[in-house]
C-alpha cells in the first residue's frame, strides 16, 4: 500500500485518468467523424446510381408506352387503353418514388422542411394505390377525418 500525503497523489491520479479518457474521447470522435463521412460518400454514390441507373429504364418504358398511345390507340380497346394509362401513371409515380429516394439520402447534408400534412387525404392515397395493384377484387375503406399531422413531405 502507498500513502500519499494530503491526498496529493490520489488528486494527480485523477487528473491523468481524466486525461487519458479525454485523449480516447478525442480518437473515437476523430474516428466516427471519419467513418461518417465515408459513409456519406457512399451514400452519395448510391444517390448518384439511383439517379441514373434507375431513370433509363423508367425512361425508356414511359417511352414506349408514349409510342404505342400515339401510334396505336386507334387499335386498342378501352381496356388497352386503360393498360397504357396505368403504364404511364405509375412510371410518373416511380419517378416520384426516385425522387423522394434521393431527396432522403440528402436529409443528413440539408434541414427538414416541415408543413402541414392532411392524414386523411395520406391514408386516403394509400389505400387508393395498395388497391389499385389488387386485381378482380372490391375492395373498400371507411376513412374518418385523422387530424393533420408536421413533417417533411418528401
Amino acid at each position: 500500500m502507498v500513502w500519499h500525503e494530503h491526498g496529493r497523489g490520489t488528486a494527480e491520479a485523477g487528473e491523468a485518468e481524466v486525461s487519458k479518457l479525454n485523449t480516447e474521447l478525442d480518437l473515437r470522435v476523430i474516428e466516427r467523424t471519419a467513418q461518417l463521412e465515408a459513409a456519406n460518400k457512399e451514400l452519395e454514390a448510391f444517390s448518384y446510381s439511383v439517379s441514373h441507373d434507375l431513370r433509363a429504364p423508367l425512361r425508356a418504358i414511359d417511352g414506349y408506352g408514349r409510342i404505342l398511345t400515339e401510334d396505336y390507340e386507334g387499335l386498342l380497346d378501352s381496356e388497352g387503353r386503360r393498360v397504357l394509362g396505368v403504364i404511364s401513371s405509375e412510371t410518373q409515380r416511380m419517378g416520384q418514388l426516385i425522387d423522394d429516394l434521393l431527396a432522403l439520402s440528402r436529409l443528413g447534408r440539408q434541414n427538414l422542411e416541415s408543413s402541414d400534412i392532411n392524414m386523411t387525404a395520406l391514408a386516403q392515397a394509400v389505400f387508393e394505390e395498395q388497391a389499385a395493384q389488387v386485381q378482380k377484387r372490391v375492395l373498400q375503406v371507411e376513412v374518418q377525418a385523422l387530424p393533420e399531422a408536421q413533417g417533411d413531405r418528401a
